[in-house]
């Protein structure tokens, strides 16, 4: 879903997502 892919984005580019995936 496209909106998934820009939630995905989103959330990368803000650094949130390595919250829930840190490197």
């Amino acid at each position: 879903m496209q909106f998934d892919f820009y939630l995905f984005s989103f959330l990368t580019k803000n650094g949130l997502f390595n919250i829930f995936f840190p490197a």
